[in-house]
């Protein structure tokens, strides 16, 4: 299969979802992994809930 490699593996993206939900910001992971930011995001968007109103 063709395409550019995946930035992180399926090992890694566990680990840094666990650190991630342990209070780690993205701009932290993306230097730990030394990736750029915009592929945390990519990994692991933001997730935002709909005000209620």
């Amino acid at each position: 299969m063709g395409g550019r490699p995946c930035s992180l593996s399926s090992a890694q993206q566990q680990q840094a979802r666990k650190l991630l939900e342990s209070g780690n910001s993205r701009k932290q992971l993306a230097l730990l992994y030394d990736i750029s930011l915009a592929s945390i995001y990519k990994y692991f968007p933001v997730v935002r809930t709909a005000d209620k109103k």
